[in-house]
């Protein structure tokens, strides 16, 4: 893997979730330097930064090292995005997930 193709992945994956570095951070536990230097491609991160970076954007840390082409990136989103859904909505009432509905509605 090259230290550009993280960077890369790392910035699309933040502009796909309309998500900052400093939003990162704070999920992660990394700090904003370290991020920074993951950005500008300086550096490239550990496994132990991959997996906390991964499951904070909703990406495969295959993809987001470089092992993986975009298409199955966006395959690998959207289905991550369902899974994680359908496990929070399985406790909400039905009023709950009407909502749910609705505040997806309103974001599109």
């Amino acid at each position: 893997m090259y230290v550009d193709e993280f960077s890369v992945r790392l910035k699309q994956a933040l502009k796909d979730r309309n998500m900052k570095p400093s939003t990162l951070s704070k999920l992660t536990g990394i700090s904003k330097p370290l991020i920074s230097n993951y950005l500008s491609g300086k550096y490239k991160a550990k496994q132990d930064n991959v997996y906390l970076i991964a499951k904070a954007l909703i990406v495969d840390e295959a993809w987001l090292m470089g092992y993986q082409n975009v298409d199955e990136f966006k395959k690998d989103v959207s289905d991550e995005l369902i899974k994680t859904i359908n496990n929070k909505c399985v406790q909400l009432t039905d009023e709950q997930k009407q909502k749910v509905i609705d505040m997806i509605d309103i974001i599109k």
